[in-house]
């Protein structure tokens, strides 16, 4: 049952904020933009002034609302912008009411909020969670769409046949160039050290058992985890390179 509000120092011309409920759904629908962004991921040339302001100010709704959670409900906003004027405007929707107004004149161009449902806190953690949970299930099903996209542009259509007898083939040189290069470019990312320690030990392996041909299993995350936004696409490569099938 949501207690009565504790208003200090309301900004003039608003009398009141949200309800628990109905900040509850806007906390959603501002989590919602957050998340589409961040799966969607637009290139400059799609990209409008309109959605990056949403998401833009999306973002920093999400940084004040995690600001809150560390001081009591309690955050500072820079008045003198127009985003900050824009947070100003939509914070009350959120349960937000402002304490200390700016001062025109001052030079004190901050103004402070005190966010009424801090008390609901457990509500808006359980809605933030549910989003984050949602976000990465549809990331992981994107990212296994794409990598069988990539398998069958660097593979060909019928990568998964057994090709035993007509593998491709390509000079040593042109798979030695293609292994430095690989391993100049990600020596150093974190990411991408279980493909390069799993690289190593089909090597090692192979050269024990030079009669033998070796199964190298590999999580798809492997490749779609951390190596960074062409890590997928050179990975197979060298795969492909390398007579990997």
């Amino acid at each position: 049952k949501e207690s009565e509000p504790v208003v200090v120092g309301q900004l003039e011309g608003i009398e009141e904020v949200a309800t628990v409920e109905d900040a509850l759904s806007t906390f959603q629908n501002i989590l919602s933009v957050y998340f589409t962004h961040l799966l969607t991921a637009p290139t400059a040339s799609t990209t409008t002034h309109t959605s990056t302001t949403t998401h833009t100010s999306a973002v920093r709704i999400v940084e004040l609302y995690e600001a809150a959670k560390l001081s009591q409900g309690e955050v500072w906003l820079e008045a003198d912008s127009d985003m900050g004027t824009l947070l100003s405007v939509k914070l009350p929707f959120l349960g937000f009411v402002c304490t200390i107004p700016p001062k025109v004149g001052t030079g004190i161009h901050r103004s402070q909020w005190q966010w009424k449902h801090y008390a609901h806190l457990g509500l808006f953690e359980q809605a933030k969670n549910a989003a984050r949970s949602q976000y990465h299930q549809q990331r992981a099903l994107n990212n296994a769409s794409q990598l069988v996209l990539t398998l069958e542009s660097v593979f060909g259509a019928g990568y998964l046949e057994r090709d035993i007898e007509t593998p491709p083939r390509f000079p040593l040189s042109t798979a030695k160039l293609a292994l430095k290069q690989f391993v100049k470019e990600y020596t150093k990312v974190v990411g991408a050290n279980p493909f390069l320690q799993g690289l190593i030990q089909v090597f090692t392996q192979q050269q024990r058992t030079p009669d033998r041909v070796l199964a190298w299993v590999i999580s798809n995350t492997v490749f779609t985890e951390s190596g960074g936004p062409e890590f997928m696409t050179k990975a197979l490569r060298l795969m492909h390179t390398l007579q990997f099938q």
